[in-house]
């Protein structure tokens, strides 16, 4: 594995962090494969950081917050625009046509959701979690997120323009 400012000259890796656990459900696997191609650099003028400084010269630590919701529009639609205006997150990937199985008042049930995953910073986390649970229309959505050790310079630079500066 390639540590943070190291480059090659191919342009992917010739195996993934999905083939190194096979026992990950199918959607994992197919996340942490795109995430672990896109750790690696494709050319010599792409270099991965550790972090951009925001205005004040403090680095930017950023995270993705990851939902699931109904696959109706108006749904998504709530969910995704207004953490998006207001700078809770810099960008949302919408994953639709996810089938979840479940436990619901003692039985498996199943589901089509749409998977949300938000780019934001560490320091909006809590916001944006909050507003997902005020606007979720379940009545305890499950929503975690995971702090990114590294990501491309652009990734954080998109996240230093278009988020909060908190």
């Amino acid at each position: 594995m390639l540590a943070a400012g190291q480059c090659i000259d191919t342009p992917h890796h010739s195996q993934t962090i999905a083939e190194e656990v096979p026992s990950l459900p199918a959607i994992f696997r197919l996340y942490l494969d795109f995430a672990e191609k896109h750790k690696y650099v494709r050319t010599r003028e792409h270099v991965i950081s550790r972090h951009v400084e925001d205005a004040t010269g403090k680095p930017i630590d950023c995270a993705l917050v990851w939902i699931n919701c109904p696959s109706e529009d108006d749904v998504v639609d709530k969910l995704v625009n207004e953490p998006l205006t207001s700078g809770l997150c810099g960008a949302v990937n919408r994953l639709r046509g996810v089938e979840s199985s479940f436990f619901f008042q003692g039985s498996i049930e199943k589901s089509e959701e749409c998977i949300l995953i938000y780019k934001t910073r560490v320091t909006l986390v809590k916001p944006l979690i909050k507003y997902i649970t005020n606007n979720h229309p379940y009545s305890d959505p499950e929503v975690f997120s995971i702090k990114l050790d590294a990501a491309s310079k652009s990734f954080y630079e998109t996240m230093r323009l278009h988020t909060r500066n908190r």
